[in-house]
């Protein structure tokens, strides 16, 4: 689905003007390559964080030339038509989404189901705290880390997922995408720190959050475990096939 509008055509400009760039550079011999890639990734990991910010996590089918239109809405105070793109990417992928989570992760099979089904029937108050335990029981099967938590270290927020995190060279696609685990916010926030989604996962697990049952939080959710079952798992293997190497 195309979300351009006539304010975004600023953002599909920047990221032409960076492939320019790569394509000036790399009719040079190879100068500078590594600069571009950085800056260019450095860019779409602020869009990954600042959607992962309002609860969204983005899955494969979202290219990055909607990444970065998605970004610049949440930057220009839009995360109205944000949600409701995102919801239809999530209700339209949700089937293949249980499909991919249930052949990687047998043992969750009836969990997993029967969260979709809550899902579907619009049971949200029941969906929403299966896919936040799922999400952070997948993220510790593949890394040994915790999903959500964290500490902080002379005002730096270190993630549980820190040490995993470390195998990603800073230009690697999987480091960009993997943004959202540096941060402590969206669904990780505390509940002292403002938080666009409203709530936290701490706060509707702990029952001190009563209030999150709609389609946008279950979504949101879905695009969470979506992004562990999918971009983590694939980080992974990747590290995996390289230690092979």
């Amino acid at each position: 689905m195309d979300i351009l509008l006539e304010e975004d055509k600023e953002a599909i400009g920047e990221v032409k003007l960076l492939l320019r760039d790569f394509q000036r550079q790399i009719a040079e011999p190879f100068a500078g390559i590594g600069a571009i890639l950085e800056k260019s990734f450095g860019i779409l990991a602020d869009d990954v964080k600042v959607l992962a910010e309002h609860g969204w996590y983005v899955p494969y089918s979202v290219g990055f030339h909607d990444l970065r239109k998605l970004g610049v809405k949440l930057n220009s105070e839009r995360a109205e038509e944000v949600n409701r793109f995102m919801v239809k990417q999530v209700q339209k992928k949700r089937k293949d989404i249980l499909k991919m989570l249930k052949m990687r992760f047998p043992n969750r099979r009836k969990v997993l189901e029967a969260a979709f089904k809550a899902h579907k029937k619009g049971d949200y108050v029941l969906s929403v705290p299966v896919f936040l335990s799922q999400s952070d029981g997948i993220c510790k099967e593949i890394t040994q880390s915790n999903l959500f938590g964290g500490k902080w270290d002379k005002g730096q927020y270190v993630p549980p997922t820190a040490t995993w995190l470390s195998q990603y060279r800073t230009e690697s696609v999987y480091r960009f995408m993997l943004e959202p685990l540096k941060h402590k916010a969206g669904f990780n926030a505390h509940k002292s720190q403002f938080n666009p989604i409203g709530v936290s996962r701490h706060e509707i697990l702990h029952g001190e959050s009563v209030d999150y049952g709609n389609e946008i939080i279950s979504c949101k959710a879905i695009s969470l475990l979506n992004f562990v079952g999918e971009w983590i798992y694939e980080a992974s293997k990747h590290i995996e096939s390289l230690n092979k190497t």
